[in-house]
């Protein structure tokens, strides 16, 4: 008498478990990529306020150099920039690569802040968290 086989198990495929650890391994792969990622993207922020804040820094040196003082003009309490911009746009002729709207604004799309302070400008970005007087702020002096 033959012996019928109710169970045929297949040795080439993988099992249930073996997938879904495989789909779980792959997904902490990417969720640890994901935050690498975000934290060089905000790196790279960091790095582009503050070669902009250094280039207007140099660029308020030369124009300090040649009128004997740094830009005034309607230069609020609340340190807004648009005097900055337009006494820069009108020294540089035009040649300043920013809007006509008169803004300066930072990668996190936040105005920047100029002061002048003990006679001295100070450029501000309140940073990645876009609050100010907090420990991520970008100051250049």
């Amino acid at each position: 008498m033959k012996k019928i086989e109710w169970c045929h198990r297949s040795t080439g495929g993988f099992t249930i478990i073996e997938i879904l650890a495989v789909i779980a391994v792959i997904s902490i792969l990417f969720a640890t990529l994901g935050i690498a990622v975000g934290k060089a993207r905000q790196q790279i922020k960091i790095r582009a306020a503050q070669s902009e804040m250094e280039n207007v820094r140099a660029g308020l040196d030369e124009y300090y150099e040649n009128y004997g003082g740094y830009p005034l003009r309607n230069i609020p309490s609340t340190g807004q920039t648009r005097g900055l911009v337009t006494a820069l746009y009108e020294y540089y002729e035009c040649k300043f690569s920013y809007s006509m709207d008169l803004y300066w604004i930072d990668p996190w799309s936040t105005e920047y802040e100029y002061r002048l302070v003990d006679g001295g400008p100070v450029l501000r970005s309140c940073g990645p968290d876009s609050i100010v007087d907090n420990n991520d702020d970008l100051i250049t002096r």
